[in-house]
């Protein structure tokens, strides 16, 4: 059995930052958010356009269907490995929706992230969309 990786300060700190990304995110705290946030973050989003839900957070559109706020990024789990923080998640009740967000920090503000998302569909036969 490998050991467990132990987190350094530095990888805290991060997992920390994410952490109070989220929970502002929650919050309806744009101040916050925007706070955490390099202003020219790098953005790679793969999955069902219709799941790119924390880009039309952030950037305010509410011309796609998703425009309620009903949908919350409540991370199940967050790991910090380095500069690297991946933190994954589902949809509240049903976790149809399953989405992994790996952000970069670098010198205490996020500066990239690289979001993936995917769909059940829940039928006869269930398949994933990606």
């Amino acid at each position: 059995m490998a050991d467990q990786h132990q987190p350094t300060p530095v990888e805290e700190c991060n997992r920390n930052m994410v952490s109070n990304f989220y929970k502002a995110l929650g919050s309806r705290d744009a101040a916050t958010v925007h706070s955490l946030l390099a202003p020219d973050i790098e953005w790679w989003f793969h999955g069902p356009p219709s799941c790119n839900r924390l880009m039309r957070w952030l950037t305010g559109s509410t011309t796609n269907t998703f425009d309620d706020h009903s949908f919350a990024f409540n991370p199940i789990s967050v790991v910090s490995i380095g500069s690297i923080v991946v933190a994954e998640g589902c949809s509240p009740m049903d976790c149809k929706v399953s989405w992994v967000h790996a952000w970069t920090v670098t010198d205490g503000v996020i500066t990239q992230l690289r979001a993936c998302s995917v769909r059940e569909n829940l039928g006869r036969h269930q398949e994933r969309q990606v």
